[in-house]
């Protein structure tokens, strides 16, 4: 959603003849661009500056995702919003204005803490002292002394941080491509 009404998406396009016209595109109520990026894949940007959804969605502080048509008449959103009051507030609009739906699937993602307070504060130490560093500008002792702990306790404490920072982020990885979503996120299937 870029402003009052007007709405702007990127599509993916397949076409195995690889016959798709390209450039830009004028019509009333908005415009398109398409290019290509490789045999018979194309990307189009898409911009309607007549789309009520579009308003709808801009008005009510929550963010459109993707829409997935499966039908002519069902179209599958995935929307993400900052809390469940921005969804009910969209709901609220969708209704007043006629539109029907609904709602597949809503869950809310909190994240966890990956470290415990310790180990948070041995890490913000090692890393204010330089012990990440490339080449590293102090020692497990060095950081054990400002924090008054032992050597062996720091190295355990860090070690264990380290491990739980990595599987979280391989845990949360998401490669370039597929989609995912740390957030509050809602399916709606929508019937127009």
């Amino acid at each position: 959603m870029s402003a009052e009404g007007s709405g702007q998406s990127i599509i993916k396009i397949s076409d195995l003849s690889d016959a798709i016209p390209q450039g830009k595109f004028v019509y009333d109520g908005g415009w398109s661009n398409i290019s290509r990026i490789g045999p018979g894949q194309y990307s189009a940007v898409v911009n309607n500056d007549k789309c009520m959804l579009a308003s709808i969605i801009n008005n009510s502080g929550c963010f459109l995702t993707s829409a997935i048509p499966v039908t002519d008449t069902y179209i599958k959103w995935t929307l993400i919003a900052s809390d469940a009051s921005r969804l009910q507030y969209l709901f609220r609009l969708l209704r007043e204005r006629g539109y029907v739906f609904s709602v597949e699937s809503m869950m809310e993602v909190t994240p966890e803490p990956v470290l415990t307070p310790k180990q948070q504060l041995c890490f913000d130490k090692a890393l204010e002292m330089g012990y990440y560093d490339i080449p590293k500008s102090t020692d497990l002792e060095s950081i054990a002394d400002a924090l008054g702990i032992s050597k062996s306790t720091l190295n355990v404490t860090l070690r264990t941080a380290e491990r739980n920072i990595f599987r979280f982020y391989s845990d949360n990885y998401v490669p370039p491509g597929k989609s995912g979503s740390n957030s509050r996120s809602e399916h709606i299937r929508n019937i127009f």
